[in-house]
Parts: C-alpha cells; structure tokens; sequence
C-alpha cells in the first residue's frame, strides 16, 4: 500500500480514541517514526509501506486504540528539546514540568551548584538541569528502582554526569543522607493527587502511568511537601495541583517559610519557591 492510501486509513483508526484533529496529527507522528521520513513531506512522497512497517504500524495502531499513551507506544518522548525514554514505571514529563525548570535556571545562573531533585522518575528534570548546567552537581532521588533505572539510562543518552539514589523522602535517613551531600537546591515534582480524585481522571493515565507517583492519600495530599518543607534547610521549588495554592500557601505559612507563588503558561498557580530561614 502506498502512504498516500495508508494515510486515511491510519486517521480513520485513530479517530475511534482521539479527535480528527489529534488522530491526523498522531497519525503523521506514527508514520514518521516508522517510515523515516519527514512529516512535511509524507503526503508528497509516492512510496510503498513494506510488510515490516505495516506491521509495526498496526501494532502501535492497536495499543492506542487500548488506551496506551502515545509516548509509551513510542518508547520514548521529549522534554525541552531533549530526548527520554519513558515507559509505566516513570510518569509521561508534562510541558508544565518545563517551566519549573525554566524558574530554576533562570534563578540560579551560579557556574557552581548542588542540586537534588527530588521524585525524579525519568530524570528529565535532573538531566534537563545538568545539561544546561554542566557544572553543577545535581541528584536525582526516587523510591523506585525501575524509574532510577530509566534515568541512569537517560543521562546516559543525553551525556550528562546526574547522579541517582534509590530512597524514600519519608524517612529520616535520607534527609541525614541529604544533609551530608549540602545540597543547596531541592527541586521536586511529587505525588500530589488525592486518591478520590482518581475517578477524574482519564483512562490511559490510570492504566499505565504509575500511581506511586501520581496519587496520595486524601488524608494527607500534601504529605510529601509537609516532610520538605520540615526537612529541607535550603531553596526549594516545586510544583503541585492547580487546585492546591490555598493548600500550599497556609502549609507554607504555618512553617514560617518565605515563598513565591507562580503560575503556568495557562494561568493556573502551580509552582512556588520557598525559602528557608536561619
């Protein structure tokens, strides 16, 4: 079959999960990964789709139409112009995560600094930090093996020397741990959402992304926040829900920490900086 023919095949699949629009523009994604060839110039180009490519085609076809995150189907995806691998065990990086990194680059131009991220998972904040950054020292810390797995691989992949530590922020021996390293940056996007809030959500997040990192009790939704904000003796930035600026500011308030609110690029409050003061 020539791409010309398969082209409307293709968008008619994807239409039964996505809209027009996002199933043309997926389409197009999915046939430039397999046929290599630019977006641009797919519809001009008079080429048949081998049997392999057909083949690989139908297979990300059908795990889509399951309900599989496009950059899971891929294997990978980018973030600030870099490359990550990603698959369920580490979070899909979100646009809104970029501008958190922008607030720290733009704060701290020192030739010299020492970073931790806390909650990497596939480490795109660490490594984004590191390569524009070459000279900081930066960790990046996870309760998850597997995700540490997946960002020693990306800092591979993108040439950067992040450094990994498998631990859990809840216990007490991290922060000594933390301590020792004299760290004077923590950047951190954790788990935020309450577990009542699953039925909100959308199937493919809730069937693939994993919920150690996106979901906390309803009790405490802000627990990993409270155990920064009491541990950390240093710059701390961090992103949370659009619906929890009230939530962090009388957190934040109750700890006599000085803070900055900021929203994202669609005008939501959720990012802040705090400060802790000797």
């Amino acid at each position: 079959m020539q791409i010309q023919e398969f082209i409307p095949f293709l968008q008619q699949q994807l239409s039964l999960v996505y809209e027009p629009e996002e199933a043309k523009h997926i389409g197009f994604i999915l046939l430039e990964e397999v046929m290599l060839i630019k977006r641009t110039h797919l519809p001009l180009i008079q080429k048949e789709i081998g049997l392999v490519e057909e083949e690989k085609l139908t297979q990300y076809i059908v795990e889509l139409q399951q309900g599989k995150p496009l950059q899971y189907v891929l294997g990978y995806t980018w973030f600030k112009d870099l490359v990550f691998k990603v698959n369920e065990n580490v979070l899909i990086p979100r646009p809104e995560t970029e501008e958190l990194v922008n607030w720290v680059l733009m704060d701290n131009p020192q030739e010299k600094l020492k970073v931790l991220d806390i909650g990497t998972g596939s480490g795109c904040i660490a490594i984004t930090l590191a390569k524009q950054r070459p000279n900081w020292e930066i960790w990046g810390l996870d309760i998850s093996e597997k995700a540490i797995d997946i960002a020693a691989e990306n800092a591979k992949y993108n040439k950067t020397n992040t450094q990994f530590k498998c631990a859990s922020i809840l216990d007490n021996a991290t922060w000594e741990w933390i301590e020792t390293q004299k760290i004077d940056v923590i950047v951190s996007n954790p788990p935020y959402i309450p577990e009542a809030d699953k039925t909100a959500m959308h199937a493919n997040v809730l069937n693939y992304e994993p919920h150690s990192a996106l979901f906390v009790s309803d009790e405490r939704p802000l627990l990993f926040y409270e155990k920064i904000a009491d541990s950390a003796k240093t710059m701390c930035y961090v992103e949370f829900a659009y619906n929890q600026e009230q939530a962090m500011i009388d957190l934040l308030k109750s700890k006599n920490l000085k803070f900055e609110m900021r929203n994202d690029m669609s005008g939501n409050p959720r990012m802040c900086k705090w400060e802790y003061i000797k």
